[in-house]
Parts: structure tokens; sequence; C-alpha cells
């Protein structure tokens, strides 16, 4: 990759704050802008430097100089010097003393990576030659939810509504980073199901939902985390419950849903800043119950459910081709197994998908993967146990947070490794 010159101070500041593993939100904080200023600033970056992910911008400013290393640094190789006594003809010559210094280097790095006690010897890396599982639990949700909305405030976990034993669920949870207890915040005003929320800046939006005879509603009630209190925003355009909803760019975007009387394939856009919504481009076929999560510059539609089918779609809209001559729609690989009411979340520019609904109840326990520049799925390993539809799957830091009924499981998504710098 080449060096990125054009960059200015600014571009190669935020760069290497990405480099140390700073959140856009933590970069904005540092640098005295705007969240959406930093997203902006990151797209050019992306671009100018041939960047897919944070991890490729990050190897990038190891070049540059912006960072030493990630991880440890190793000690130096010393190369032994000539006897200052030695006769002309006796003294290494300069490409005898490279020879010797990349030989050493050479040996060391075996050293570190295949003898006993070596990163790559697995007898020393593990205790044991059964890994441990990636799926760990958590502290369970003070009440049994299908359905919950959800969302991630600095670095915390919150839990929206829902159904319990007995009615809809009026609560909102909290779950602080390192904590072991749920506690419990202002009610919801009005309890709903079938409804998702996503975070815009520093509140939480949830618009529609189902009420309790499963008739849609267009109210959309806004959460204040920093003042734990309940706000009301501008109507929907029209009545929805069971969408697909995901934020971008500062607006959210909310995908098809349940009427009242059969799925619709409309997509609603709102802007907190206008307090107002506007119709955007449809889907390419009504359907319920599907997933959308944030890849990339785009939003992905998962899976749903239609005229008593489920859906493998795959498909990715773009907002900036809303209001132009280009299709905003995309198609990728279709999901494992057709399904709806499935978890979804992307956590390090990776696509994941745990459990949902469908003919094939394979599909209410699996976990999958989606690598964007392969346009694949993968396997990865499934919880121990069923989770069908009506989950909540966040992501937070380098795990995956699955709640499911009376269950909250992690999972591993990254591992970090250290590398050495060798000089």
């Amino acid at each position: 990759m080449t060096e990125p010159v054009e960059l200015s101070e600014r571009e190669l500041e935020i760069l290497r704050l990405v480099a140390t593993g700073a959140s856009n939100k933590e970069i904005a904080v540092k640098l005295s802008i705007s969240p959406n200023t930093v997203k902006v600033h990151l797209r050019n970056i992306f671009a100018k430097i041939g960047a897919v992910s944070r991890t490729e911008a990050t190897v990038t400013a190891m070049r540059l100089g912006l960072v030493q290393s990630v991880g440890m640094t190793a000690e130096p190789v010393a190369v032994p010097s000539p006897q200052l006594d030695a006769q002309p003809s006796q003294l290494p010559s300069r490409r005898n003393l490279i020879l010797m210094g990349s030989l050493l280097v050479l040996l060391l790095l075996a050293a570190l990576l295949w003898l006993p006690g070596g990163w790559l010897n697995p007898r020393q890396v593990l205790p044991s030659a059964t890994p441990a599982p990636r799926w760990q639990k958590a502290a369970a949700p003070p009440e049994a939810l299908s359905n919950p909305a959800g969302a991630v405030y600095n670095g915390n976990l919150y839990l929206i509504g829902g159904t319990n034993a007995a009615d809809l669920s009026p609560h909102t949870w909290l779950l602080q980073h390192g904590k072991s207890r749920w506690q419990p915040l202002a009610d919801k005003p009005t309890p709903v199901m079938l409804a998702s929320a996503a975070l815009l800046g520093e509140k939480i939006y949830l618009p529609g939902g189902c009420d309790g005879q499963q008739q849609p509603l267009a109210i959309l009630e806004i959460f204040d985390p920093r003042l734990d209190t309940w706000t009301d925003g501008a109507p929907m355009p029209a009545a929805r419950c069971a969408y697909a909803l995901a934020a971008l760019d500062g607006k959210l975007y909310l995908f098809g849903g349940w009427d009242g009387q059969h799925e619709v394939a409309d997509t609603y856009i709102y802007d907190p800043e206008a307090n107002s919504w506007e119709v955007g481009l449809p889907l390419n076929q009504p359907r319920q119950l599907a997933s959308a999560v944030v890849i990339n510059a785009g939003i992905a539609v998962l899976g749903g459910w239609q005229a008593g089918t489920p859906l493998d779609l795959h498909e990715v809209y773009y907002p900036n081709r809303n209001n132009s001559a280009a299709d905003p729609w995309e198609s990728r690989a279709a999901i494992p197994q057709a399904r709806y009411a499935a978890s979804a979340a992307v956590l390090a520019d990776q696509l994941y998908l745990v459990g949902g609904l469908g003919l094939d109840e394979k599909a209410w326990s699996d976990a999958w993967q989606y690598l964007p520049a392969d346009d694949r799925w993968v396997a990865l390993e499934p919880p121990a146990q069923v989770v069908g539809g009506g989950s909540l799957l966040l992501p937070l830091g380098a795990e995956l947070h699955l709640i499911s009924a009376a269950s909250h499981l992690t999972y591993q998504a990254i591992y970090t490794v250290l590398v050495p710098l060798i000089p």
C-alpha cells in the first residue's frame, strides 16, 4: 500500500486515534468535533488509503509511523561489533554484517514462534487441547422477554419493552459495563411489542410497535440515557410494527413491517434535527420481521416473512442513492436457510446472524458470519441453547451479547493478538 501523502493534518490525527482503538465517539470528544464529522473524515481517509476496515487503517497508521506497534515490542536484535584492533582484512564487510543480522533475526523469529514456550506452540498457549467455548453465560435479564428492543450507549446495554410472561413490558433496563445486575430505569410511556430501537447521537429512538391487540402504532418515543427520561417525537407517516430498523449518518431508516393487515415494502426516514419523517424508495418486495444492520456505507436488510413464507434475502440499501437515478438496493449472498425474526449485529465490519425462525429447524439455533470482501457466509460455533425468534443481538467491545427470553449469552467475536515489532 502506498503512503497516503495527501492526508491532511486532521486526517492523520484521526487515523492515529483509530490505530489506538478509539471509537468514533472517543475521537469526537478528543478532537472536539461531532461523531458525524468523524464519520465523514473516516470515509475520506479510507478512500484515500484504500482501506475497507479499521484493521487495515491501523496497519497503514503503523507504516506511516503514527503509532509504534500494536501489542508488545520486542527488544532489538544485537549484532556483534568487530574488534577495534582487528586487521582491515579481518573486518566483516557491510554485506556480511547485513547477512549476519538477517540470520539472527530469522533465528529469533523461529525461537519465538516454534520452540517450546513460543507463541505458536499450542502446548504452551493452551493448557489443554480443547479451547474454551466462545459462548459464555452473562447476567440474565430481570424478566423473561420476547421481542425486546435494545441498544448500546456509552459501553452499557439498554433493554426496552417486549413481551413478558403476563403482558407487554413497559420496563427499561440498564446493564452497566462490568456489572452483574440489571437496574431499572424510567418505564416506556407506551408498552409495545415487535418494535426495534436505534441509537442516534446520545438518544435511543423507538418508533411504532404493536399494542396488546396486535395493532400497529405510529408513535415515536425517545429515551435519553443521560437524563433517564422519555419524550415524544414526530409520529410516523403510517402505523407499523415488525419492521427492520437501522441508524446511519444521523438518520433513522425503517423498512417494511406490518400495517395491521399485510406486509408492506415502505421505507421511512426520520431526521432528528428536523423532527420529521420522509418516504424513501421501497423494498424490492414486502416483508415483515426482517433484520437490519449498518455495514460499511449501507444498510443490510436480512430475511423476513412474506405471505406465509420465510425469506433468505440479503439486500443492501445505500441512502446516498435515494434521491438519484441509481437503484439504492444491491443484492448480496443469500442468508443460509430462509428465516425471519433473526438476531443480527455488526462488529469490526463483520456481520453476524444468530437464530430466527424458518421451515428448517437448523435456523433456530445456528450462528453465521458474513464476510463482505468475499460475499459469503461462514458457520460459527452455535449457542448451546435454542435461540429461535424474538431475541436481541448487541455488539459491545469485542463481544456480541445475545439476550433470549431469560438468558444472556456473550460471544467472543474478536481476540487480541500481540504482534512483536522487530527493528
